[in-house]
């Protein structure tokens, strides 16, 4: 989802550039949040702003003393999500959830605070844990948004937690494998250096001379025209 979703995004972003039209950045390494609210500050921003505007704030947002209240704010507004995506019950349990994460992660943030101070627990090691956690409560809810029905996705959940005797997939060939593995980990440094500052997320291309910016040029025709034959639309198209 992230891939494909980015990607949409950073073409339209690409295209109305070339317009001279500026977009504003939809996606900010939302797999990196370390909490249900960093994530949805990360993903799909220009969605998740327009219905903080035109929802959850003319519900009240957070400015209600009632707890209560900003629970229904919060669950109205994941609902509505769910439901703007499609009028089916995986959207719906997808929108539930999220605003289930967001709700009871906001009600135990002090308890989890207090828990990880008398534990001790060194900021790094509290940071990958939150991360690790957020990155598959988000995972769980994704299920849901990409099965057919609400069944199946309990059955495919079912299945990961207890059928452990298939076959793990290496790809098609050693070469292949080796190769995905050696793109992932670029990929993962590429990734930490702009986490830590060392690398910008956008870079104009006129920064750089011709003898590098011709050869990328090319170079991004030629995978296009060689991975680009089969034609599969984005899975946020249909959106």
């Amino acid at each position: 989802m992230y891939c494909d979703f980015s990607a949409y995004s950073d073409i339209a972003i690409g295209s109305a550039r070339v317009l001279g039209i500026d977009l504003m950045q939809n996606f900010n390494l939302p797999y990196m949040a370390t909490s249900i609210a960093d994530f949805w500050r990360r993903w799909h921003i220009s969605l998740s702003t327009w219905f903080r505007d035109y929802v959850y704030f003319p519900l009240g947002g957070n400015r209600i003393d009632s707890q209560w209240l900003w629970a229904r704010n919060v669950m109205v507004v994941f609902v509505v999500s769910g439901i703007w995506h499609g009028a089916s019950w995986t959207y719906f349990v997808w929108g539930v959830l999220h605003g289930l994460y967001l709700v009871l992660g906001a009600w135990t943030r002090p308890v989890r605070a207090r828990l990880a101070d008398r534990l001790r627990i060194p900021t790094k090691v509290l940071w990958c844990w939150q991360v690790f956690v957020t990155f598959h409560l988000v995972l769980v809810s994704w299920v849901f948004f990409r099965a057919r029905t609400v069944t199946d996705a309990c059955r495919i959940l079912w299945t990961m937690m207890t059928d452990w005797t298939g076959q793990l997939y290496l790809g098609p060939s050693q070469l292949a494998t080796i190769l995905a593995a050696a793109l992932v980990a670029l990929l993962l440094i590429v990734q930490l250096g702009q986490i830590r500052g060392w690398l910008p997320f956008y870079r104009s291309a006129r920064k750089h001379g011709w003898y590098v910016r011709w050869p990328a040029y090319v170079t991004l025709i030629l995978l296009i025209a060689m991975l680009g034959v089969t034609a599969n639309d984005f899975i946020y198209f249909q959106f």
